[in-house]
């Protein structure tokens, strides 16, 4: 069990390099601050499966990483978003309908997921949850049909909503508004 419990704490350390090298440069200089700490001990070295989640509160100098198992073994809100989205990149026909209201919800469900600790449980984290749940709930199903279509970059596509494909190849979801970032990173493959 100590075994587990130490990967588990070395991924999230591990995983902090990552991310933040894995998006568009305006989402590592958001996340550069905050987790700036976390980056000098990092190194890149993950599995590329895994769902990555990241939390950034400037405000508390507060950064916190996420690590989901690959479905069917993990059942956090990550891995349940992990596992739509590669369905539904896997059933992606560009003549359908847009993606699916679940595939939509979950990916909001595992954006939004940091909400559940403490140090998020702000005002503005609060704002921003409501942002994306009511404003841009749209722009997440867009995010996801442009990443199964075109294969396009990390930007920004609404007025608080990032994402693309990083170079690695995975799927980035970022939220930001004043103080708090949420950033979500899916497997492709």
């Amino acid at each position: 069990m100590a075994a587990v419990i130490a990967r588990k704490v070395a991924l999230t350390f591990v995983l902090a390099l990552a991310l933040a090298s894995a998006a568009s440069e305006t989402w590592a200089q958001r996340l550069r601050k905050p987790c700036n700490a976390v980056r000098t001990l990092a190194e890149v070295d993950y599995d590329p499966t895994l769902a990555i989640g990241m939390a950034s509160n400037r405000d508390a100098g507060t950064c916190v990483f996420y690590v989901s198992l690959p479905p069917p073994a993990g059942t956090s809100p990550g891995s349940k978003a992990a596992g739509a989205f590669k369905a539904f990149l896997r059933s992606y026909d560009p003549k359908s309908a847009a993606p699916s209201a679940e595939l939509t919800q979950q990916l909001i469900e595992a954006l939004v997921a940091p909400l559940r600790e403490e140090q998020f449980r702000t005002s503005d984290g609060r704002e921003l949850e409501n942002i994306i749940r009511e404003k841009e709930a749209k722009t997440v199903e867009i995010c996801a049909i442009k990443v199964a279509t075109s294969k396009m970059p990390v930007g920004r596509q609404g007025e608080f909503i990032s994402c693309g494909l990083s170079p690695e190849g995975r799927f980035v979801l970022e939220a930001s508004y004043k103080s708090v970032t949420f950033a979500l990173q899916l497997p492709t493959v």
